[in-house]
């Protein structure tokens, strides 16, 4: 097993310190990674223990802030992003996906990492894997899905021969996935998208009167499709199907 990250004061316990110091201490730590000076890895793997070992909400969106803008430039150099039929929001989105999904079946992965190089070569790796992914099923007959996301998988195939068990449990998820949505542009999004497998820019010139531009739809189904992705009780849904 990989050695912990030394903690900068053997008295000093990180489980004390607030997430705002802790994010501040975490982006300049950071920040002297990336200028190759000497840094401190602790306060990010705080941050990253909180998020996945305690499955806090708020510092997981703190790491989301924090590295949205690497995670970006690694999608903008990997080499499948221009034939892509997708803006960077969606492979960003699905990068966290990906890395949280990863780290959420076993917590205790993060105990493999021992610095802030290896946690981030990881998340590159999700990058990646995300924008491949999507290219290679571009590449698939429409209709056939391979989307590890339960949601699209289950709504998207249910068809009118399917069995009547199948219909319950795509119904049953359905309305629970309808009663989690917070407002009107989730719940365009949520049918156009997982019931009738239409794209952001399909959706917009459907609903024009309720969005800015195709971004804002793209915004709106990766939110979505992540939250969901999080989602204990849709999880145990799907647990308790298999």
């Amino acid at each position: 097993m990989a050695s912990k990250p030394t903690y900068p004061c053997e008295d000093l316990d990180l489980t004390t310190l607030s997430i705002s110091s802790l994010a501040h201490l975490c982006r300049r730590a950071t920040d002297r990674f990336f200028q190759h000076a000497s840094h401190d890895d602790s306060y990010c793997f705080e941050l990253f223990r909180r998020a996945i070992q305690e499955q806090d909400e708020l510092a997981w969106d703190i790491l989301i802030e924090q590295y949205t803008n690497l995670v970006k430039s690694w999608i903008h150099r990997h080499p499948y992003f221009r034939q892509a039929d997708e803006d960077q929001e969606y492979f960003l989105n699905r990068t966290f996906d990906n890395f949280w999904h990863a780290f959420s079946r076993n917590p205790d992965k993060l105990d493999r990492f021992n610095n802030i190089n290896s946690l981030l070569q990881y998340l590159k790796l999700c990058t990646n894997s995300a924008v491949k992914e999507y290219v290679d099923r571009q590449m698939l007959p429409r209709g056939v899905f391979l989307s590890e996301t339960p949601v699209e998988t289950i709504v998207n195939t249910v068809d009118p021969i399917a069995s009547m068990d199948d219909k319950m449990f795509a119904n049953n998820v359905w309305h629970y996935v309808i009663s989690t949505l917070k407002n009107e542009q989730e719940r365009i999004v949520a049918e156009d998208y997982l019931i009738y497998d239409l794209k952001p820019r399909e959706i917009f010139a459907r609903h024009r009167e309720e969005f800015t531009n195709v971004s804002q739809v793209s915004r709106v189904k990766e939110n979505l499709m992540a939250r969901l992705g999080r989602d204990k009780q849709l999880a145990s849904i799907f647990s308790g199907s298999d």
